[in-house]
């Protein structure tokens, strides 16, 4: 079975979000690890990463939009923002335990 042109231009559409949620949600788990944040209010990671999904999902739409293929849009775009989500809630899990909450 070959794969088509826009199936692969599909994959690398959602494998941009992917990514993108991936070095946002990274960042802000290995900054706070790491000390960059200096602030007391343990709950600022949690709204940053909540900024990484947001942009996820606007990089989502735009990203699949780009590709000019109507067809099978609402299911690009929902892998491309359950994959966002599924990395994001990972790197909350992860940050609870950075935190030691």
């Amino acid at each position: 079975m070959q794969v088509t042109r826009s199936a692969r231009r599909a994959a690398w559409g959602i494998g941009v979000v992917w990514v993108f949620t991936l070095i946002g949600s990274g960042a802000i788990v290995f900054g706070r690890y790491l000390g960059w944040w200096r602030q007391h209010d343990t709950d600022a990671s949690f709204a940053a990463l909540s900024l990484v999904l947001a942009g996820a999902t606007i990089v989502s739409l735009f990203s699949q939009m780009l590709l000019h293929e109507p067809r099978g849009y609402i299911g690009r775009v929902s892998a491309s923002i359950c994959g966002a989500v599924v990395i994001a809630a990972t790197a909350a899990l992860v940050l609870l335990l950075v935190l030691g909450r």
